[in-house]
């Protein structure tokens, strides 16, 4: 029989509990190998796992790992940041680059079509006056064509006069002779 019962307990039904199990040695015995296999298990886990100051190194060097990659990606953050700006500003200056260059061609393109239409109104020009030369040209050869059959028309007329005069010629000549022939 027991010493203690459940009513020198006051109620504690865990220390009513292991009181009951002394009393009981076949019931000791089965907690027993139970505790044992427990024990054996959690061995068993803590071999797997690592004894207790393992475990909470890797803690503390998984905490140390993390605390290093937060740092890492901060810092690659505040790199990529950096790098996004430098490439902005690189971005903005080549589009500033760019549109210089653009508007230097476009200006330059402006003075280039300036100077070709001026040089296409000299042009125009100069065909306006090379058609009015032409023209001019075309008239003056008219007028020496006109003019030479006009000399060509004379010439015809000075050799009937030549042919003409040489009758006549001949005829004093002839009427002379007689005269001189006469007078004697």
């Amino acid at each position: 029989m027991s010493l203690v019962t459940p009513s020198h307990l006051g109620g504690n039904s865990s220390f009513a509990a292991l009181v009951g199990l002394l009393d009981d040695p076949a019931k000791l015995k089965g907690k027993l190998e139970q505790l044992k296999k427990a024990e054996e298990s959690a061995n068993a886990v803590i071999a797997l796992a690592g004894p207790a100051s393992e475990i909470v190194q890797l803690r503390e060097s998984i905490e140390h790992a993390r605390k290093e990659a937060d740092q890492n990606l901060a810092d690659s953050h505040k790199e990529a940041g950096a790098i996004v700006q430098t490439a902005r500003q690189e971005a903005e200056k080549i589009v500033r680059d760019a549109q210089e260059a653009a508007q230097q061609s476009s200006a330059r393109a402006q003075k280039t079509v300036d100077a070709a239409a001026e040089k296409m109104q000299e042009v125009q020009t100069a065909q306006g006056s090379a058609i009015r030369l032409a023209a001019e040209a075309k008239q003056a050869r008219q007028a020496l064509d006109s003019d030479k059959q006009a000399l060509i028309a004379c010439g015809s007329e000075l050799e009937e006069l030549k042919e003409q005069l040489l009758k006549e010629k001949s005829q004093l000549a002839a009427v002379r002779e007689t005269i001189d022939n006469l007078l004697g």
